[in-house]
């Protein structure tokens, strides 16, 4: 039996552990403990922990390597024991103390940050450049939500991006460049708000560029070449306000230029070369007055004649072309059809920089429905056999960069057939 002192003791002890859970929203529960007699003459609070709204917290159990380890929490141990585990760690180039000990802000490329007092740090870097890990990235790493710096580039990654590191918050730097990694980026990087730097060059990667990577507002530089991207530049890129360096040369990507790039006002390097691209440079272009560099070449990207965008060239330091022109819309010239019959020539102006022109034919003006009747070299069509009616043509300029715009609309009456 416990005496009475004692019990007195006790109680006062476990009303404080009380108080504790209670501030701490911690559940407690009731467990009897029965002395000798089997009086219930001491009530023991059982402690299970809660997370937000009381919802039970759910104990993380401790991968092999993170046993005993105080130093950060157990979700980010077992995110780096399992890192090290998926990516043949016992034959990197340097894994010193890892799993070696219980202190893993000591490990090779751990840095930490200390928690507040008595409480546990967490990881904010993760350096692990160069040092020959081969395997694919776990998603695991996405639990490690104070993570600032990541390097894992210059390695012999495989697999995919994890989707769970758009969970990392606080990351400011993602490099996984140079790696053999495949897939598409991840939709989910657009989270990241505080990141600054993005270089995934030297992969593999495949679909398109995701539009959410234009939410990055923190975002200075974005190193997608060398990877196999298709689709079209993403206009909303152009809402990355503080982007200094823009490379996406090397893949296979498809469309214009979006005119919103012109937005990008600190932007001092521009690469595009060595992609499907086509169209015009957009006028909006010549506001990137630090532009420092900018290489369109071994693309389909012509140049406009135009005295501004000249004069914009001038001044950037290192300009690479693809040395194509674009072409003019012709001017169509009016149709003579003064006896109104059928049959009659459409003719236009030529273009030096033109390898062909169409020409399309409608029965309204808005073109709605309109057909191309010609397509060619010669700078004249002429047709034969119209029905009565009113007819209304427009001609473009073609070459290897596309079409130019349209011509001004002429129009023509049919009174009768020939």
């Amino acid at each position: 039996m416990i005496a009475p002192e004692r019990r007195k003791a006790v109680a006062v002890v476990l009303a404080l552990v009380l108080v504790v859970l209670a501030l701490a929203g911690g559940t407690v529960l009731h467990a009897g403990a029965a002395d000798e007699n089997g009086s219930d003459s001491l009530f023991l609070p059982v402690i299970v922990g809660s997370g937000a709204g009381g919802t039970p917290r759910p104990r993380i159990t401790p991968v092999p390597g993170c046993a005993g380890v105080t130093q950060i929490p157990i979700e980010e141990c077992n995110a780096l024991v399992v890192l090290y585990n998926a990516t043949n760690g016992p034959e990197w180039k340097d894994n010193r103390g890892w799993l070696a000990h219980t202190e893993p802000c000591r490990w090779f490329g751990v840095g930490c940050a200390p928690g507040a007092p008595g409480a546990p740090g967490h990881v904010r870097n993760l350096y692990l450049s160069d040092n020959r890990l081969l395997g694919e990235i776990p998603s695991e790493l996405g639990d490690l939500h104070y993570l600032e710096i990541l390097f894992l580039n210059d390695n012999r990654l495989t697999g995919t991006i994890p989707a769970a590191l758009g969970n990392l918050g606080s990351l400011e730097e993602l490099n996984l460049h140079v790696n053999r990694l495949t897939g598409s980026i991840p939709t989910e990087l657009g989270n990241l708000r505080s990141l600054k730097r993005v270089l995934l060059y030297n992969n593999e990667l495949t679909g398109p560029i995701p539009a959410e990577l234009g939410n990055l507002s923190s975002l200075q530089s974005l190193y997608l070449e060398a990877n196999d991207l298709t689709g079209s530049i993403p206009a909303e890129l152009g809402n990355l306000g503080v982007l200094e360096r823009l490379n996406l040369h090397a893949n296979e990507l498809t469309g214009s230029i979006p005119a919103e790039l012109g937005n990008l006002r600190y932007l001092e390097e521009l690469t595009l070369y060595r992609n499907e691209l086509t169209g015009p440079i957009p006028s909006t272009l010549t506001a990137l007055i630090w532009l420092d560099m900018f290489n369109f070449s071994e693309t389909k990207i012509c140049v406009p004649d135009d005295p501004a965008i000249a004069e914009w060239f001038a001044g950037i330091q290192s300009v690479s072309t693809s040395d194509i022109t674009c072409t003019s819309a012709p001017v169509l010239n009016a149709i003579d059809n003064a006896d109104g019959d059928g049959d009659y020539t459409v003719s236009w102006s030529a273009d030096d920089n033109a390898t062909s022109y169409a020409l399309q034919e409608a029965v309204g003006e808005s073109f709605i429905n309109s057909a191309t009747v010609y397509t060619g070299t010669e700078t004249a069509y002429d047709v034969t056999g119209k029905a009565p009616g009113t007819y209304y043509y427009r001609v473009n300029a073609e070459n290897e960069s596309g079409p130019s715009l349209w011509s001004n609309v002429e129009s023509i009456v049919v009174m009768s057939n020939p």
